[in-house]
């Protein structure tokens, strides 16, 4: 027996307040764990664009300074170092940085996201 294909979107958490708040804090607590401060953002309406502006910061800083550093981040994350830069490479390095950061927070966002739906 096979089971029905189901597609799970999440663009429509993003703009839910509680969740994009709580992704905040999921990427602060990781990246900390990372040795990388993250700022919480507090508004809502912004707190994608303030996550993935340091985000892409930091990324570029290590990708320069220290790569190990870069993978055991994307590990903290639960990303796959191939699947990042592989994604890097299908897009010809364009906006590498905000691909990068993108990834980060929806990957964020899929932890918070199933926490709080596991919480019955």
């Amino acid at each position: 027996m096979r089971l029905p294909e189901q597609k799970f979107e999440i663009d429509h958490y993003l703009n839910k307040p509680d969740y994009i708040l709580l992704t905040g804090e999921q990427v602060a607590k990781d990246f900390s764990m990372a040795g990388e401060d993250i700022d919480i953002p507090t508004d809502p309406e912004l707190a994608y664009n303030e996550l993935s502006d340091q985000i892409q910061k930091i990324i570029y800083r290590l990708m320069n300074e220290n790569m190990e550093r870069v993978q055991f981040l994307l590990y903290r994350v639960d990303l796959n170092e191939k699947t990042v830069f592989q994604q890097a490479i299908n897009n010809g390095h364009k906006n590498l940085f905000t691909n990068v950061a993108d990834m980060i927070i929806r990957r964020e966002l899929m932890k918070v996201i199933l926490r709080k739906n596991l919480r019955l």
